[in-house]
């Protein structure tokens, strides 16, 4: 019985970062990492369970069961970074996601397939925010002054229409 049991398989997690080519944000800057779960040259779906292992504090997965066809490798799972305010540039977090395939309303003893995804967040300063506070002048309007505007424009063209008629009919 043992023998008959296909221990291959075919599941496999992508990631756009990873150890050496981190994710950079600002601090208080948020940020998304994707993940794609892969299950190919395979008849059976899968059901993936994730979790956040290491990174918690900065990292979250909008829900931790995936489902994943046969032959796909486009599951997508973002994971949402958020740097906090108080982070320090150059404080490099890590971030490992585990993912175990799981059968789900099995009972006794279910193997499954596991593995951790980990990439790390480099915390960078937040320099295009600062220069554009600085070259560029942020514009407020105030709507009395928009609606004042408005009522001498409109006030403008009605005393000139009359003037223009009266011309009119004078001729």
């Amino acid at each position: 019985m043992i023998l008959s049991v296909s221990f291959v398989s075919s599941f496999g997690v992508a990631t756009n970062y990873w150890k050496g080519h981190p994710m950079q944000l600002s601090p208080g800057e948020s940020g998304t990492s994707v993940l794609s779960l892969q299950n190919m040259k395979t008849t059976e779906d899968l059901t993936v369970q994730m979790d956040i292992t290491k990174g918690d504090e900065i990292a979250s997965i909008d829900k931790s069961r995936y489902f994943v066809k046969a032959n796909t490798a486009d599951t997508v799972v973002p994971v949402k970074i958020r740097i906090p305010y108080s982070a320090e540039p150059g404080t490099v977090y890590e971030v490992t996601v585990s993912s175990r395939t799981v059968t789900p309303g099995g009972s006794g003893v279910v193997l499954g397939t596991g593995m951790d995804t980990s990439f790390e967040v480099l915390v960078v300063e937040n320099v295009l925010l600062e220069t554009e506070s600085e070259e560029i002048p942020q514009l407020k309007f105030d709507t009395g002054v928009l609606i004042g505007a408005l009522v001498i424009v409109v006030i403008l063209g009605v005393l000139l229409w009359v003037f223009l008629k009266k011309k009119k009919k004078s001729k």
